[in-house]
């Protein structure tokens, strides 16, 4: 029998150009102790997602949800915490009172900001995803300890922390060697830093997705980087 996996939400309420986020850091032995998330929780015996995301909204914050889009489904693995389901709500329009909440601090902070907070690193790449108002989703999340080492959207690889080599060569010739991959702080997105194996030997960065991509060149597609060494 497969492990029962747990399932969540968590709601962005937005108003004004600002997010409504919680500082865990009042709850023993929380998963998210000392970073910033939305608001949501664990669904109750019978709930729907949309459902059990309202009451966790009205639980933790005293507002009623009016208007909302449901943006997706997050998967989250861990070598350390139970698979978990998230069910991913963003609402614009909503009423009643602010609270204080049980489980941490509530702030209201600017969109561009979000991102600059404590926070896991796969909740930036969603908050992109929510950002750019992506259609529907689904997006894989697996992580060793707080690191992330993996994350697929839609079933295609976005991250994953075991490269597949260390040199390549560039169409037009020159030669680099991989050093590592790193995220941008504001997006989330995936960049890999290598280093020339020429003349100064600067290092570079850039977009993941954008090295491993291939080039069309007089009518000729190939790899932007070709791999030389295994």
């Amino acid at each position: 029998m497969s492990a029962e996996i747990k399932q969540t939400t968590l709601c962005y309420l937005e108003k004004d150009g600002k997010y409504l986020m919680l500082y865990r850091n009042k709850k023993k032995a929380d998963a998210n102790e000392g970073k910033w998330i939305a608001v949501g929780g664990k669904f109750e015996k019978g709930e729907s997602p949309e459902e059990c995301m309202k009451r966790e909204v009205f639980e933790e914050t005293g507002l009623e949800v009016k208007r909302y889009r449901y943006a997706g489904v997050v998967t989250f693995l861990s070598d350390t915490w139970p698979t978990e389901m998230m069910h991913l709500f963003v609402c614009n329009e909503f009423a009643g009172n602010e609270i204080t909440c049980s489980e941490g601090e509530l702030r209201w902070v600017l969109k561009e900001d979000v991102p600059k907070l404590p926070m896991w690193e796969g909740d930036r790449l969603f908050l992109k995803l929510l950002v750019d108002e992506e259609p529907f989703f689904s997006l894989k999340l697996r992580y060793e300890g707080e690191s992330l080492v993996e994350a697929k959207l839609n079933g295609e690889c976005l991250v994953e922390n075991k490269l597949p080599a260390k040199i390549y060569q560039h169409f037009k010739g020159e030669l680099y060697r991989i050093l590592g991959e790193a995220f941008d702080s504001e997006s989330g997105e995936a960049t890999i830093i290598y280093q020339a194996l020429y003349g100064e030997k600067k290092i570079w960065v850039r977009p993941k997705k954008m090295f491993f991509e291939n080039v069309e060149r007089n009518g000729k597609i190939f790899p932007r980087f070709k791999l030389l060494e295994k």
